[in-house]
């Protein structure tokens, strides 16, 4: 999940809801084809903030803001003021109710919401501005490099076959090695026999 999977979760939600915006839902990508008809419904995700949640691989805890902005263009002020208003209930309705928007979430922080009327010449715009914070599990998958594999070699040195006394040189793994005298293994030996595998070119 990343916040262009959420912006687009956004967008289907609030078209597929039947607001006063009807299909004129837009996003950066497609907000180049507005037509200037209100009303109108712009989709944007901003702000992210990513949270770390173990150390190593990266796993996060992001929440992402979804910005909402909704427009209606009435004759008069009453006009404009109620249906923004109902605009604004709409698009919460839709993102709150749509279940694969919720389901990709973990849960919405916070949700902020202002609302404005304005006179623009003869007529009035509305405009409501939802802020909302959607929390989601991003991890990443480390690219591991191919590495070609040209020579496997095994080496066996038990602790239940072991030389009491000897001391050997160059032991395949110096760290495990009992000092002389000892009463059980490592020694420094290969008891198994080395075997060298030479994968096919």
């Amino acid at each position: 999940m990343d916040r262009t999977a959420i912006r687009q979760l956004a967008v289907a939600a609030i078209t597929g809801a039947g607001t006063y915006a009807g299909q004129r839902v837009f996003s950066p990508l497609t907000f180049a084809t507005w037509d200037q008809i209100y009303p109108v419904v712009i989709v944007r995700t901003p702000r992210e903030h990513k949270e770390s949640l173990v150390r190593g691989q990266p796993q996060f805890n992001v929440t992402t803001t979804i910005s909402v902005v909704g427009r209606v263009q009435r004759n008069t002020e009453a006009d404009a003021e109620a249906d923004i208003e109902t605009l604004g209930l709409q698009i919460e309705q839709a993102l709150f109710g749509n279940y694969a928007l919720v389901l990709a979430t973990q849960q919405f922080p916070t949700v902020e919401v202002k609302t404005t009327v304005t006179a623009e010449g003869k007529q009035w715009l509305g405009e409501v501005e939802l802020e909302i914070s959607a929390e989601f599990y991003q991890g990443f998958d480390p690219v591991i490099p191919d590495v070609a594999v040209t020579e496997v070699r095994i080496n066996t040195d038990l602790t239940s076959v072991y030389d009491a006394t000897g001391n050997y040189p160059n032991p395949p793994f110096p760290g495990s090695v009992q000092p002389a005298p000892r009463t059980e293994g490592p020694d420094g030996r290969n008891e198994g026999a080395g075997l060298d595998i030479f994968p096919s070119q």
